[in-house]
């Protein structure tokens, strides 16, 4: 009796770690399916891995990186929910990069309330996240309550200082509550870094012209207007003269 428990004891722990190296080596097979954009092979491999343990965190982590890579956000969204629901952390991942992934899809889907709810959560986390505070920040202002925006983009300013699109983002955010001084350098900054986009000089040459620049101001449309006329469309042509005279 005793040889038989020995021998069925045996027999478990070589079918388990037989199960265990054939898990792993199917699980390298989708890792290098990933590697090489053969999207699909992986996605079917970690879906049979999903059929056979539904709770298993590094499997739910990996399809939502397919779908999300495959450009399947709602999929994608599902699984990383998944995990938040599940709350176990791996050396993959952790609950911060799951808030913080499934704000940034929703953004994409244009889903922007439900992703500030993902993205506050993240930042409730992890509060320096340059990514965090910048999409914090850009949707609070689309929802136009600039003072709240402002801190979100002050706190992301070192992430984001040679990034032309934030610094006219915080700018625009500035001059909606009026605080052109401190717009200016923001402005002037984003068109030394793009120099040929001249929404981002016409900025500027407002803000000169608010703070009293009125030479610099006029200065900048008239070299503007000239340099980009053949770009403007009659609305922004007919802003330009407004500014001159």
């Amino acid at each position: 009796m005793e040889f038989f428990l020995v021998g069925l004891i045996s027999l478990f722990f070589i079918g388990y770690y037989l199960y265990l190296n054939f898990k792993e080596v199917k699980i390298k097979k989708a890792e290098k399916a990933v590697k090489t954009g053969d999207l699909d092979t992986a996605l079917s491999i970690f879906m049979e891995s999903l059929r056979k343990n539904p709770n298993d965190i590094e499997t739910i982590w990996h399809l939502g990186n397919i779908n999300e890579e495959k450009q399947l956000y709602p999929e994608a969204i599902g699984y990383y929910t998944k995990l938040i629901e599940i709350g176990k952390e791996s050396k993959f991942f952790s609950i911060f990069e799951l808030y913080k992934r499934v704000g940034l899809l929703y953004r994409k889907l244009g889903r922007d309330q439900e992703a500030l709810d993902y993205l506050m959560q993240a930042f409730n986390i992890i509060s320096s996240s340059k990514d965090v505070l910048y999409n914090i920040a850009s949707i609070v202002f689309s929802q136009k309550f600039y003072y709240r925006a402002l801190p979100f983009f002050e706190k992301a300013l070192n992430g984001y200082k040679n990034n032309h699109d934030f610094l006219k983002d915080y700018g625009l955010c500035l001059l909606m509550v009026d605080k052109f001084e401190e717009a200016l350098p923001l402005f002037d900054a984003a068109v030394k870094l793009d120099n040929y986009d001249y929404k981002k000089r016409f900025m500027l040459a407002y803000t000169y012209f608010k703070l009293g620049y009125l030479s610099k101001a006029k200065e900048l449309i008239e070299e503007t207007a000239n340099k980009y006329k053949d770009s403007m469309d009659i609305k922004e042509l007919f802003f330009a003269i407004k500014m001159l005279y």
